[in-house]
């Protein structure tokens, strides 16, 4: 935990990191990555599947546990029905360290496929800093007027990051 920084930092490092640490073998790295993901398809079914949104503090440690320490940008879309109930949450599109490729159409296909009323987008920046950039705000924008188009209303889009996290909604610019 010390070279990690504590638990999040131990929960976060990547496997091979791991198994560099002295007394630390392979199957103990492996045990490490599970554990996580036990906390997050735990956090997952307790916090959204079903269950309406009427926390955005649930919603942001679900979403910090999922995403905070990726290496690579992820993009991935929460579908909810007409009374707010989460009915999926998938990971759309995987990047690179600092971009990830979104098709409007293809976010879209996966919404009507869910048959969603509602959309919240979330993505990490592995970086660190929580601002949107310029593509961030474009792709959006473009999101939100595909899914006007749909009469799908978007209610967020979430940016996750070791710094904090950004809503769009919050900001005013949704």
């Amino acid at each position: 935990m010390e070279k990690f920084g504590g638990f999040q930092g131990v929960l976060d490092a990547p496997h091979e990191e791991l198994t560099k640490v002295e007394g630390l073998r392979d199957n103990t790295a492996t045990f490490v990555g599970l554990v996580k993901q036990c906390a997050a398809l735990y956090l997952r079914g307790r916090t959204l599947r079903g269950k309406t949104i009427n926390s955005t503090r649930a919603l942001l440690d679900y979403c910090r546990l999922a995403m905070e320490g990726l290496r690579d940008e992820h993009f991935r879309a929460i579908f909810l029905n007409a009374q707010n109930e989460i009915m999926a949450d998938e990971v759309i599109f995987e990047g690179t360290v600092n971009q990830s490729a979104v098709y409007p159409r293809k976010v879209m296909e996966r919404a009507l496929a869910h048959k969603a009323v509602s959309l919240i987008f979330v993505h990490n920046h592995p970086g660190g800093s929580p601002r949107p950039s310029q593509d961030d705000k474009r792709l959006t924008n473009q999101l939100v007027a595909a899914s006007r188009s749909l009469n799908i209303h978007v209610l967020d889009h979430l940016i996750i990051a070791k710094g904090g996290h950004f809503s769009f909604m919050e900001s005013g610019l949704l």
